[in-house]
């Protein structure tokens, strides 16, 4: 008896997955089909993080401002770690053809990756119960579009993100390998393209 209910167990829980699958299928085409009028609203080029740093011996005070595509600070991060590389980590994910970027992880030479300080939940916004990246709000944005990146973030925080585009990468960017070069006066811009899948760093 107990054979045939671990069997019965097995086939539901198969049945289970399998509807999950389907659903998520189904969603994510359905995504698909809008992508285009989604892709319409975002910018070519993008500021969606600013950086200022401070040294002092062997540690790397940081400040953090995101900004949306209109150039509005939404969010903020001060904080610290030690070392004398800092390194800042992209998700850079491709959709027909263009670029999508989300900043979400900070280490450095002495802190790895996997102790690393994660940032994408800093500039999550919650919009009537969709879990939205601040930093794709936009003037233009209407209900499409705001289904299709909160579908995508939503993929990238739960590791599913291959449903959406076989061509993503995390993206690891290097601010200045000798951190005594960094001015503290100064800003430090990442700018992304979204075209071309480039991330650079303006100092201003």
């Amino acid at each position: 008896m107990k054979k045939y209910l671990w069997l019965i167990a097995i086939i539901i829980l198969f049945i289970i997955a399998g509807f999950i699958l389907k659903i998520t299928y189904n969603f994510v085409v359905q995504s698909r089909v809008n992508v285009e009028k989604a892709i319409s609203i975002l910018k070519d080029e993008f500021v969606p993080l600013k950086m200022k740093i401070f040294i002092d011996g062997n540690k790397i005070s940081y400040q953090l401002k995101f900004y949306d595509l209109m150039g509005t600070n939404v969010a903020a991060l001060n904080n610290e770690i030690s070392g004398n590389q800092l390194f800042i980590d992209f998700y850079v994910i491709k959709i027909k053809d263009n670029f999508l970027f989300f900043p979400y992880l900070i280490y450095s030479n002495e802190i790895p990756p996997v102790m690393g300080k994660k940032i994408f939940d800093i500039y999550e916004k919650n919009y009537d119960g969709i879990l939205f990246p601040e930093i794709y709000a936009s003037e233009n944005m209407n209900e499409n579009y705001l289904k299709f990146i909160s579908s995508i973030w939503q993929a990238i925080k739960s590791g599913n993100i291959t449903f959406f585009s076989s061509n993503y990468n995390g993206n690891a960017l290097h601010l200045l390998s000798n951190i005594s070069e960094i001015d503290p006066n100064s800003v430090y811009e990442f700018v992304c393209h979204t075209s071309k899948g480039g991330i650079e760093i303006v100092k201003r």
